[in-house]
């Protein structure tokens, strides 16, 4: 009995010291995440909007607007986050009692990312509120 807890515990000091770097986003370099929290109360209806672009789709994105990887990160959210969070918040649809309600942004902000090879990956993070 003694030499089973011994081996367990050998093993797990063995795995608490040998740990592997966790990858900022394990799905690949060409990964688009969409995440979406809808929080309804007394006062109204906000949503938080998250787009998490990989490698690949960010390059596509700064190279659609003209920047490359070597923009600065302010430069990039003066060129991208008026008309991406723009566009964001068009196609985020609410409907109360059967008519549209518009979405007011509260926030909206845009960060580049390290992420594999040198390359960023882009998050665009919205919040906005409607008061149905």
């Amino acid at each position: 009995m003694r030499r089973i807890l011994a081996a367990a515990l050998l093993a797990l000091a063995v795995l608490a010291v040998w740990q592997q770097a966790a990858s900022a986003h394990p799905l690949g370099n060409f990964t688009v995440n969409h995440y979406s929290r809808i929080e309804v109360a007394p006062d109204g209806v906000r949503l938080r909007y998250v787009l998490d672009l990989a490698e690949i789709p960010t390059l596509q994105e700064l190279s659609a607007a003209g920047l490359d990887q070597s923009t600065s990160v302010e430069a990039v959210r003066g060129r991208l986050l008026g008309p991406k969070g723009a566009s964001l918040a068009a196609g985020a649809k609410l409907r109360v009692a059967g008519r549209d309600t518009p979405w007011t942004l509260v926030s909206a902000t845009l960060d580049l990312l390290p992420g594999q090879a040198g390359l960023s990956t882009l998050r665009v993070v919205l919040d906005l509120s409607s008061p149905e």
